[in-house]
């Protein structure tokens, strides 16, 4: 269930690994897990998506990201989030974000966070209920500031296919910390392999440390052994 060390750590992506190596934490929403034909060795992250709130019924979906931690295959709680682009009301979205992660902190685990337009209020979330589980902003498109803004409140990035095709992504992914990010392909086609690759040559490391360095904060970050 866990990646071995010459494996590509995907932390985030809608599907199953593509070769033997890679290694996926694969998101499945509360409506689709737990799957019809579950693999002993996948590993999954569970999570009431900010899309799906008024799909459905808040309190029974609440219930089952709770019981769904109780699944050692469960590495995280997510997709959770905010997201301004939508028309659930924010402060609907605000009150299920902040009861998924309660549900993280009974579980000691980590929360995936699907965030679109709506950093501030991630910040002030931040700011006031200081989270006892690391908190991970998936699909990183900001730049600099942004990043600092939220590495500087608690927040790790992860990073997808903006890193191969976006300059202000690629210049703030130069900025972050070792021990800040992760990568992931989330649903699109890209490899991680070259995700990897691109990731590397920014930071002028071998492939080599790269992984090591990922597989050391997968190990701090989502270990339940």
């Amino acid at each position: 269930m866990y990646p071995e060390l010459e494996q590509h750590i995907n932390i985030h992506a809608h599907r199953g690994a593509v070769s033997g190596e890679e290694w996926v934490l694969q998101n499945l929403s509360v409506r689709s897990y737990p799957p019809d034909e579950a693999d002993p060795d996948a590993a999954w992250s569970v999570g009431l998506h900010p899309w799906d709130i008024e799909k459905a019924g808040v309190d029974q979906a609440l219930k089952k990201v709770q019981l769904a931690t109780e699944n050692c295959q469960v590495l995280a709680v997510g997709e959770a989030g905010l997201d301004a682009t939508i028309q659930t009301p924010m402060d609907l979205q605000e009150k299920v974000f902040r009861a998924q992660v309660e549900i993280a902190e009974m579980a000691d685990l980590p929360v995936v966070i699907h965030a679109v337009k709506s950093y501030q209020e991630l910040i002030g979330f931040a700011k006031a209920y200081q989270p006892a589980v690391p908190m991970i902003i998936h699909g990183f498109r900001g730049g600099a500031q942004l990043a600092g803004d939220l590495l500087k409140f608690g927040f790790l990035l992860s990073f997808g296919e903006a890193l191969l095709k976006s300059a202000k992504v690629a210049a703030a992914f130069r900025e972050v910390p070792d021990g800040k990010f992760f990568l992931e392909t989330d649903e699109s086609d890209v490899d991680i392999a070259r995700l990897y690759e691109r990731a590397a040559h920014l930071r002028s490391v071998s492939l080599q440390a790269l992984r090591t360095e990922q597989h050391w904060l997968f190990r701090k970050i989502f270990n339940r052994e």
